[in-house]
């Protein structure tokens, strides 16, 4: 809980990893175009989290412990890039698993009404059941669990809770038919016969209720702190509001929401599509962008209908300035910047004449204050190849750990000798592995390029 000491000691450690000399921190903040000198609780949360988690959740975690105590640049770079391809994994199959869940749940909506969501397929993955849970809870104010079968008949699974409910101690009541359980107030993890499924749902669902009393049917209520008019949103107050942080549980972050809107425009960002811009105006003809996190494929209001809105409002550092933005209310938070060609006033046309490896190479070829690139390390053999700069330095350090050629770089200038080295086949198959990664998200992004209708819109930072 964010309150008194624990609130001071997150403060602190926040500031801490804006000013962090650790080299993996570092390179994962480079690797997902993070700032660290702008740097929340929302980062560590989003950003950083999910990243070490995916580890654990996918594969084996020592690695993380590595890279946050390495101080070797190359290694760093490796276990980083490793990371990232587990964390693009983990939330390829968070975003299968949850689309699942949904489909159950529009299949069967009696599910709904039941206290807690109870769903189970035998092939979601144990290590992303849990997160799935947790979107599940707070998109229907429900305690919700998430199991899979496993070929022996037994299903595994995750809790995750609701404020007011011990997870736990509900599922002890049906301890009798489980082969085990364990956790805390707000998640938990618990095993049991296949056949047993349909029993431990009704059991479950009575001792929550017991627990809960009346309020399990309760329809979810959202508390607002303050109504404003859409042009009482502005850099100065979101300023104010970030004094409060850091936010998170004991510490929410305030909600405020606006009267009678309507709905003027409605635009998908991000990589996927998977997110909302909405455009709307109030009653005194004030216009607002709300971002809306995760809202594609959500059901929205007729444009022209009136409606209130309710939302958080926080500053994002852009360039040389900053910007005041607001996210949709419990549909978490998703952060923008302008991207600005310099002090320029003439409109500049870009051609992008092959798909691009991934949207940084896309973004990172945009021209600066001074129209021009300049080129890296690296960078000019990834153009050449229609490629990344990592999968390009990462292949030669594959060649160089399997013998097969000397790499030696000084400043800007890559050189490569017939020369073989000893072979280090432990080092040659961990950055074999990290490549493959590399090349399968360029290949995916190069898919998914393909498909976009309106590339205009991949030029805009999130």
């Amino acid at each position: 809980m964010l309150k008194g000491e624990t609130r001071s000691l997150a403060q602190k450690g926040s500031q801490a990893l804006r000013e962090t000399k650790r080299l993996g921190i570092k390179v994962i903040a480079e690797l997902s175009s993070t700032q660290l000198e702008t740097l929340t609780e929302e980062t560590i949360g989003f950003t950083f989290a999910p990243r070490l988690n995916a580890l654990g959740r996918l594969g084996d975690a020592n690695p993380a412990v590595e890279l946050l105590l390495t101080q070797d640049p190359a290694r760093a770079r490796l276990l980083a890039a490793q990371i990232e391809g587990l964390n693009s994994q983990r939330r390829l199959l968070t975003s299968n698993v949850y689309l699942a869940a949904e489909a159950q749940l529009k299949a069967n909506p009696d599910l709904l009404t039941e206290p807690v969501i109870v769903l189970s397929h035998p092939n979601w993955p144990g290590g992303v059941v849990g997160i799935v849970a947790n979107k599940l809870v707070d998109r229907y104010h429900k305690p919700a669990i998430l199991l899979n079968e496993s070929e022996d008949g037994i299903m595994r699974g995750s809790a995750r809770s609701i404020e007011g409910l011990h997870i736990t101690e509900a599922i002890a009541t049906q301890k009798d038919i489980l082969r085990g359980f364990g956790g805390h107030p707000m998640a938990a993890g618990m095993s049991f016969d296949a056949d047993k499924l349909i029993e431990f749902r009704k059991g479950l669902g009575k001792a929550i209720e017991k627990q809960l009393g009346t309020i399990v049917r309760e329809e979810a209520t959202l508390q607002i702190d303050a109504w404003l008019d859409l042009n009482e949103l502005n850099l100065e107050l979101a300023n104010s509001l970030e004094m409060l942080a850091p936010f998170g549980a004991g510490n929410p972050a305030l909600t405020l929401a606006t009267r009678n809107v309507s709905l003027r425009s409605v635009s998908t960002i991000g990589k996927t599509k998977e997110h909302l811009r909405l455009t709307i105006e109030d009653e005194g003809g004030n216009v607002q962008s709300i971002l809306w996190w995760g809202g594609a494929g959500e059901e929205k209001p007729e444009e022209g209908s009136k409606f209130d809105i309710s939302y958080s409002c926080e500053p994002v550092p852009i360039a040389d300035k900053s910007k005041s933005h607001c996210s949709l209310k419990n549909s978490g938070s998703l952060k923008k910047s302008l991207l600005k060609f310099g002090n320029q006033k003439s409109k500049l046309k870009i051609c992008v004449w092959s798909q691009p490896a991934c949207w940084r190479n896309y973004r990172s070829k945009l021209p600066h204050s001074k129209f021009g690139l300049k080129a890296r390390r690296n960078q000019k053999a990834a153009a050449a190849m229609a490629s990344r700069e990592s999968a390009i330095e990462f292949g030669l350090q594959w060649l160089a750990a399997a013998g097969h050629a000397s790499v030696s770089v000084e400043d800007d200038a890559v050189t490569l000798s017939a020369e073989k080295p000893e072979a280090n086949p432990y080092l040659q198959k961990e950055l074999y592995l990290a490549l493959r990664g590399i090349l399968n998200e360029i290949s995916a992004y190069r898919k998914y390029f393909a498909t976009v209708e309106h590339v205009a819109g991949l030029f805009e930072v999130h």
